[in-house]
């Protein structure tokens, strides 16, 4: 569920803090708990969060090189 919520905000390329949660809470997901999820998941691939934002959620723009790249590369 975390992938296809990465997945959907990377396809917006930023999504409101009400957009981000109705997304999260449509894959059965707690807003804040996702958020933080993830961007561990980001500091173990990347040494970095991947979210950022307070109002706007947006993916860190280096990083959402990166996975489209990784995503190329499958």
């Amino acid at each position: 569920a975390h992938a296809e919520l990465l997945s959907c905000l990377l396809g917006a390329g930023e999504l409101g803090r009400d957009a981000f949660e109705d997304v999260a809470r449509k894959f059965r997901l707690l807003p804040d708990g996702a958020i933080e999820t993830i961007n561990e998941w980001g500091f173990d691939k990347f040494d970095e969060p991947i979210l950022d934002g307070e109002e706007h959620i947006v993916v860190v723009e280096h990083v959402r090189m990166e996975l489209q790249r990784a995503g190329a590369e499958r």
